[in-house]
């Protein structure tokens, strides 16, 4: 009775529209994994469920778990991504993120969303339709050029900590910390113009308590701003921003954001000749908070990364285990990698065991090696396995012997 009634309330998909959706994906996956049999992430502006990363077998930045680390959560809410006590949602990256965390492949749709009812659509990446190459058409397959290996030599800064004031400031701060420059590669956008309906008069969108003047009535701001040339748009929103208090619109098509997030948000915005951002209020008072434009110098960013896109670490993966090629300097004696620490991962360099040390409280880093060539090996082994292992033969075992008594003692 529990079982039907636990069940009974729970919405389902139909057997047809699942299987049409993940055989579709999945067909896709599998050309880009046939093409490319190296380590790379995959994102995507669509979902069926979060998980559609376990359902079709690639490696991608979204997740449902009760079982998230929180550190893994506390990371996407610094670069930006909507994130839950049990769920991530990278759908909504930027050029950046995606290059540091090796996102090599989007997968973009615009017209599936009619052929399948139970997809849900994301924030447009109009960043990568607009700066990354086509790889694949009929889902619309884009491939990366900016990618960064996912073990890679860079400085110590790598391991400084990073205290910032929002995504945006955390993002810049990742770029320095693994480049060799001091420079900001976003950068806050200003000039732009705001027209408003049935609102208190404000001359910015950033930390602004906006309020109706009639309650009875609609109430609007409308932010105009320009082409960036040489530039990636990007608009962050506080999570007070929600669909529940605003409903927003860019260049009158609705800006699709999470039903729930805990965190600011990162979403790329069009970057045509004029752009027109709308916010209509859902409910009386909202204050802005941190809502601004930015834009992405992506071409300062390449220039500043290119020592390290330029490294041919020779990386393999296979059964749970990273093997990599590392050449180290006097100035880039560090190793930083898009690998998420969590206990169970060993590291040996040159047939030695090494220490991990943590970067941004996240992913697995290797510090003071000396100049020269190194073999890396990476291997992940579940901690308590052995122990699990341990205590279930024993209790099998007295099992046998409890069973073999009993039958002894009905035999007599």
């Amino acid at each position: 009775m529990n079982m039907f009634t636990s069940l009974n309330g729970i919405s389902y998909v139909s057997n047809d529209d699942y299987i049409r959706y993940t055989s579709l994906l999945n067909s896709h996956v599998e050309a880009i994994q046939k093409s490319d049999s190296s380590f790379y992430r995959i994102s995507k502006d669509f979902y069926r469920t979060r998980d559609d990363t376990i359902e079709t077998n690639f490696f991608g930045g979204s997740a449902f778990s009760s079982t998230i680390q929180k550190n893994t959560t506390d990371f996407n809410n610094n670069i930006g991504s909507a994130y839950t006590s049990g769920s991530i949602d990278y759908s909504n990256g930027t050029l950046v993120t995606d290059s540091i965390l090796n996102f090599k492949y989007f997968i973009n749709t615009s017209t599936l969303k009619h052929q399948y009812s139970m997809i849900q659509k994301t924030s447009n990446r109009n960043d990568i339709l607009k700066h990354e190459l086509q790889y694949i058409d009929v889902f619309q397959t884009f491939k990366s050029n900016s990618n960064l290996p996912t073990i890679y030599s860079t400085s110590s800064k790598v391991f400084n900590k990073i205290n910032a004031v929002d995504p945006i400031d955390y993002q810049n701060q990742m770029v320095k910390n693994i480049s060799t420059t001091n420079q900001d590669v976003f950068s806050d956008i200003n000039n732009y113009s705001i027209a408003s309906q049935n609102i208190n008069k404000v001359n910015s969108i950033n930390n602004q308590v906006i309020k109706k003047n009639n309650l009875l009535k609609e109430a609007t701001i409308t932010v105009n701003y320009k082409e960036q040339k040489n530039k990636v748009p990007y608009l962050l929103i506080p999570s007070n921003m929600n669909q529940t208090n605003a409903s927003i619109t860019v260049n009158n098509e609705d800006l699709y954001l999470p039903d729930k997030f805990d965190s600011n948000f990162v979403v790329s915005l069009p970057n045509n000749k004029r752009n027109q951002i709308k916010i209509k209020l859902n409910t009386n008072q909202i204050y802005t908070g941190n809502f601004k434009l930015v834009n992405l110098d992506f071409r300062k960013y390449l220039n500043q990364t290119k020592y390290i896109r330029s490294q041919n670490n020779h990386i393999s993966f296979k059964n749970n285990t990273f093997k990599a090629e590392i050449t180290t300097t006097k100035h880039n004696n560090s190793i930083s990698t898009s690998i998420p620490y969590s206990n169970g991962w060993h590291l040996s360099i040159d047939g030695k065991k090494y220490q991990i040390r943590k970067i941004n409280n996240q992913f697995i880093g290797v510090d003071h090696l000396t100049p020269g060539k190194h073999k890396l090996v990476l291997s992940f082994y579940p901690n308590g396995l052995n122990l699990g292992i341990i205590i279930s033969l024993i209790t099998l075992i007295i099992l046998i012997i409890i069973s073999i008594l009993m039958h002894k003692k009905r035999e007599s």
